[in-house]
């Protein structure tokens, strides 16, 4: 690894661990602290991340993919698909509310900078593996099924950035854990109930 190359996974491994001692928050997070963490100047940050936002918002991603990677629910268990990919989307609906500073984060890079490896390119694979019972062969399958996991993956992320307004907006309290579980039933009952056939 180039001196450069190990530089930069020396800040954003301190970056992360300054994320991670602040449980996901990450707005008292300043240059200062990541480069005393560091052990390094400010000025190496800002020539290999050119703002801390950005390296924040790389450090969340690393991150994310970390928990989707990590994520192995045990649903083996359940028999019926919709009730599989329900009971996943209730624990992504609780992570999110739970980490909403890196969740937030990784959902708005996701949508600033697409692509097909992101964090959400991942959910919506997680999404496909809990429909198949956890098999999963690397492809989401037939074209009704693409189009759910997308759909729920959109719903939820879109719900969440806007649960403070979630009530007004479509009758549901994203931050109550009952009314979230509710509105994600809902969902799900509609998006994989009825004509999601696999291939």
């Amino acid at each position: 690894m180039k001196k450069a190359d190990e530089m930069k996974e020396k800040i954003i491994r301190s970056t992360i661990g300054l994320i991670e001692q602040g449980n996901g928050s990450i707005g008292e997070i300043t240059t200062r602290m990541i480069a005393e963490q560091a052990g390094i100047g400010i000025s190496l940050i800002h020539y290999h991340f050119q703002t801390k936002e950005r390296l924040v918002e790389l450090c969340v991603q690393r991150i994310i993919t970390g928990v989707i990677g990590d994520f192995r629910p045990s649903i083996a268990a359940v028999e019926q698909p919709l009730a599989r990919i329900t009971a996943v989307a209730r624990l992504v609906a609780d992570f999110l509310a739970a980490n909403p500073a890196i969740s937030r984060i990784s959902i708005l890079g996701d949508l600033d900078h697409p692509s097909p490896g992101d964090n959400t390119a991942l959910t919506m694979a997680g999404f496909a593996a809990a429909w198949r019972g956890g098999r999963d062969n690397g492809q989401t399958g037939e074209q009704g099924l693409k189009a759910a996991v997308f759909a729920i993956t959109a719903l939820m992320q879109s719900a969440f950035l806007r649960k403070e307004i979630s009530k007004e907006l479509f009758g549901y309290d994203m931050e109550n854990k009952e009314e979230r579980d509710r509105f994600i039933g809902w969902i799900a009952e509609r998006l994989f109930g009825g004509n999601v056939h696999e291939s």
